[in-house]
């Protein structure tokens, strides 16, 4: 039996998102927060830090819908105001930070790490497939991410790159673009039903992966049938089983 749907099988590139889908930025954010802060507990900074994503995530939308671009910096900077107030003792200790610490914190976006199955997933995939990024992050802190965890793509493409942010269509028009593909002979792989919606309207087939810290306010079950494929255990490595190569 063939393990993947129909659609997938002239697939002939992947699409990866890297924010939260490859990369896990909880980890280090709120190690660096409890570290500098250890009087906030850890769950308060977690809540803390989950509000700020998502405020970057409002942010990023923004600017992608009108078509726009602002540097990410002045994105988590705007996010992390939005969020200070109501935010109970970690926003307390966050509103009273100096421009350096204000500095510190925000640079942490820049040193997610692989989630465990990454890096062994892409290797995998790139064995039969064309496998590259598409981030609404910058050029420069993610050569460097990837470079430090031997995250291997054929090719990434950036925001700043671009000039906007996902969902933009432009986002999407760039990566098969690059490919030089028919939009159907490419996959789209995210850990937000945004992203992958947005993908398809591009004409791109859709594969989500299930993360913890992403789309914690969505009903997982209802997403199983509305893209080409659902990974809900293995991540990456499962991904790749699926596409025929074997760890």
């Amino acid at each position: 039996m063939n393990a993947l749907p129909e659609p997938l099988r002239n697939i002939r590139a992947l699409v990866f998102d890297l924010f939260g889908t490859c990369l896990d930025w909880h980890t280090p954010l709120i190690s660096a927060l409890t570290t500098a802060h250890p009087e906030v507990s850890e769950d308060d900074w977690s809540s803390f830090a989950f509000a700020w994503r998502t405020s970057f995530l409002v942010q990023t939308a923004i600017e992608g819908r009108k078509g726009t671009f602002r540097p990410v910096k002045e994105l988590y900077s705007d996010g992390l105001d939005d969020v200070l107030e109501g935010a109970g003792k970690a926003g307390e200790v966050a509103s009273k930070w100096t421009d350096e610490e204000r500095a510190s914190a925000s640079a942490v976006w820049s040193q997610m790490v692989p989630f465990e199955d990454t890096v062994a997933g892409v290797d995998l995939l790139r064995q039969n497939l064309a496998v590259i990024g598409l981030s609404n992050g910058s050029a420069p802190a993610l050569v460097r991410m990837c470079k430090s965890a031997g995250l291997a793509f054929d090719l990434l493409l950036t925001s700043d790159l671009i000039g906007t942010y996902k969902p933009s269509p432009r986002m999407y028009a760039a990566a098969i673009a690059a490919l030089g593909l028919k939009p159907e002979q490419v996959a789209m792989v995210a850990a937000h039903e945004w992203d992958l919606a947005a993908a398809h309207k591009e004409g791109l087939r859709t594969i989500y992966i299930q993360r913890w810290t992403e789309d914690r306010g969505v009903d997982r079950e209802a997403l199983r049938d509305k893209f080409d494929l659902y990974i809900n255990e293995g991540g990456i490595v499962e991904l790749a089983r699926r596409f025929g190569a074997v760890p």
